[in-house]
């Protein structure tokens, strides 16, 4: 056998095993480490390397949440928690938690393997110890933000305040999902927070209750006032037509209606500024909406199209970003 020929055929089998390495799936993805006392290892499978870290990291969420779930921690909090009657089941408090996911920090990844142009697999080991770091900062920033709000209530305007912190549903959510994964590696999860994120749900539920907006405008505005007053029930805000009925807030329609006949149609545009202030007219928010209707038939028909076209306004806007107020 001539050099050349020896050379091209070890060359080839080198090449082989090559190949049959690079597609190997390795051990470490079959048989993954098992879980310690100080540390987590999760497998992520991807179509590229970061999709495959992402996925790593999911796993050791769902590494924890099996492990709350199968303990009594969960009852526990629901137990506490059921003293202000937020949560009427622990399938309830299962569903609040898991909408606010967490993104855990500290993951080191050990080891990666490329199978093929869109097989990947990463190794994450994490620490029991940084998770337990990590969701305890994030608790005491939670509690420490919700007493800032509370501190904010007196020098703020009550809609203004309100309208900053009437996602406390979701601020108790993300408490109450570290607080239970805190569970799953930490011998005393935190729940200190929990008096201070009450105290903030009762507060925005007062400031909705005695919040009371007078809607002022002519009787041209009649359409409009009206489905301005549905958006804002709609956000569990009362609203009153009536200047005699106590109330905290006004909204102040100044309206410009301009009328056509084109082309045998019926066109009734409206410009409507917005004004929205305190009972001590404070302004709070001010923003103009400009409406068309049109209509073959009268211009009575025409003015309720640009007051539909003004409620349309409303809701691909958002009714407070409408009203200048955000």
């Amino acid at each position: 056998m001539t050099y050349n020929l020896k050379k091209a055929l070890f060359l080839g089998v080198a090449l082989t095993l090559s190949s049959c390495q690079s597609t190997a799936i390795p051990e470490w993805v079959t048989q993954p480490n098992v879980e310690t006392n100080e540390h987590y290892f999760v497998v992520g499978q991807g179509r590229n390397i970061l999709q495959a870290q992402n996925n790593a990291l999911s796993q050791i969420t769902k590494r924890l949440w099996t492990q709350v779930e199968s303990s009594s921690y969960s009852r526990n909090i629901l137990r506490q928690t059921n003293s202000d009657e937020n949560f009427q089941s622990l399938n309830d408090l299962k569903i609040k938690t898991k909408t606010a996911p967490v993104i855990l920090s500290g993951a080191h990844f050990t080891k990666s393997k490329k199978i093929d142009e869109y097989t990947y697999y990463v190794e994450a080991k994490i620490s029991k110890s940084d998770i337990a770091y990590q969701l305890e900062r994030e608790l005491n920033e939670i509690e420490a933000e919700a007493k800032r709000q509370l501190h904010a209530l007196s020098s703020t305007d009550p809609l203004v305040w309100w309208l900053r912190n009437r996602n406390v549903n979701q601020v108790r959510a993300n408490a109450l999902t570290r607080s239970t994964m805190l569970a799953a590696v930490s011998e005393q999860p935190s729940l200190t927070w929990m008096p201070v994120v009450n105290e903030l749900q009762r507060k925005v539920d007062a400031v909705k209750a005695s919040t009371v907006i007078y809607i002022k405008g002519s009787k041209r505005d009649k359409w409009m006032i009206k489905m301005l007053a549905n958006q804002l029930s709609q956000e569990g805000i009362s609203t009153t037509s009536s200047p005699a009925t106590q109330y905290s807030h006004e909204i102040i329609f100044d309206t410009d209606w301009r009328q056509q006949y084109l082309m045998e149609a019926y066109i009734t545009t409206v410009s409507a500024n917005l004004l929205t202030r305190s009972k001590n007219s404070s302004v709070l928010g001010s923003h103009e909406v400009i409406a068309t209707g049109n209509s073959v038939s009268s211009y009575k028909m025409a003015q309720e199209g640009a007051a539909r076209h003004f409620s349309h306004q409303l809701e691909e806007q958002g009714v407070w970003v409408a009203l200048g107020i955000n």
